[in-house]
This record gives C-alpha cells, sequence and structure tokens, in this order.
C-alpha cells in the first residue's frame, strides 16, 4: 500500500515501479506455491504460502478467495468467511467481476458447511441464522431449505420445517427425500393432536 501511495504521488518513480513489480512477481510466485501444495493435500502448507501472497500483495481480492478454499477444507469456517468478505470488498462488490461472483458463491457453500457443523453439534438455532444468510444470497438451492428444514424440525418448530421442505419440493417435485421429511412433519402434527385428544385432527 505504501508503494501504491508512493506511485499515485509520482506515476514515473524508477525504484517505486521497481519495488512495486517485485512485490506483485514475488505474490503471484507464493500463490503459484500454495495451489501445488493444495494439490497434493498439504493445506497448512498452503496456508502460509498464500499468507505470505496476501501479505506481499494484499490488494489482490483472488489471494482470499483462495485462502478461504483452505480455512473451509481446514474446518476454520470463520476464518473462511472473513477471506470471502475480503475478496468481496476487494473487488468493490461488482457484481460482474468473476472474482466477485466466484467469492459470493464461495461464501454461501461456507455458510452452509458452517450450518452442517453446527446442526451435527445440536446447535440449531445458529445453524439456522447461517441457513439464512446463504438463503438470503441464493434462493434457488433446494438443499439450503432441506437443511433448514432439518433445523426447524429439530428446534419442535414444525410449521417452519414444513415450509422450507415445501420449497425445496417445488424446486424438485420427484425428490423421495424431501416427501419424506413432509410426511415425518405430518406424522408429529399427528401425534400432537392425539395427545391432546383431538382424534379427528
Amino acid at each position: 500500500y505504501d508503494v501504491k501511495d508512493a506511485l499515485a504521488l509520482s506515476p514515473d518513480h524508477i525504484e517505486a515501479l521497481r519495488l512495486m513489480d517485485d512485490l506483485e512477481k514475488r505474490a503471484a510466485d507464493m500463490k503459484q506455491q500454495a495451489m501445488q501444495l493444495n494439490l497434493v493435500g498439504r493445506y497448512r502448507d498452503a496456508m502460509q504460502k498464500v499468507t505470505i501472497a496476501v501479505e506481499t500483495n494484499p490488494s489482490v481480492a483472488d489471494f482470499h478467495v483462495l485462502r478461504g478454499a483452505l480455512h473451509r477444507r481446514l474446518g476454520d469456517f470463520n476464518a473462511a468467511i472473513d477471506d470471502y468478505l475480503l475478496a468481496l470488498d476487494k473487488t468493490d462488490h461488482d457484481e460482474e467481476h468473476p472474482v466477485y461472483r466466484e467469492s459470493q458463491r464461495q461464501l454461501l457453500l461456507t455458510y452452509n458447511d458452517f450450518a452442517i457443523e453446527c446442526f451435527s453439534k445440536g446447535f440449531y438455532e445458529e445453524a439456522i441464522i447461517l441457513l439464512n444468510k446463504a438463503i438470503k444470497g441464493e434462493k434457488d438451492e433446494r438443499g439450503l431449505y432441506i437443511n433448514r428444514g432439518d433445523c426447524f424440525y429439530k428446534e419442535g418448530e414444525f410449521q417452519f420445517a414444513l415450509a422450507d421442505y415445501h420449497q425445496a419440493l417445488e424446486m424438485l417435485p420427484e425428490d423421495s427425500s424431501i416427501k419424506a421429511r413432509i410426511a415425518i412433519v405430518h406424522n408429529e402434527f399427528g401425534l400432537l393432536e392425539y395427545n391432546d385428544k383431538n382424534y379427528k385432527e
């Protein structure tokens, strides 16, 4: 950033240009090494390399996308979310920018992954909050509605669960797993009515 400020003051400054070129090349090299390490499953080593890339040339949004993917792979969802949000900021939220689109997509997948982990640990309210964020960004992904419906079901919020399952079923009417979930919710309603001796209902 200091070199960029120097170049803003004096765009033809030879030493600043040389230093900027050196920083950009080093950062690109670190990213390349990180990608190679990622391919062979050395995720923590890849993380170190891409972090050096970020520190060397912090204005590049693409570095944050790669680091976010590594955080996600390692199960550090909060750090992944932070990186994707930084990537969105560094593209100036230009929805046509390919890095913005990729960051947005990865962010939604991370919210879903984080929600699944919360669900597996019994943190259903937290999972619902994360899935709300994911659905706000991607309203046409049935899996998000199924996952949120499962959370509502565990919370005993059967009406909300049913609404989510029906939303998912509209997207894929022949999905037997969604139909099974809807049947289970209606069974729960039936049991509640039975316990209240409302046999007709």
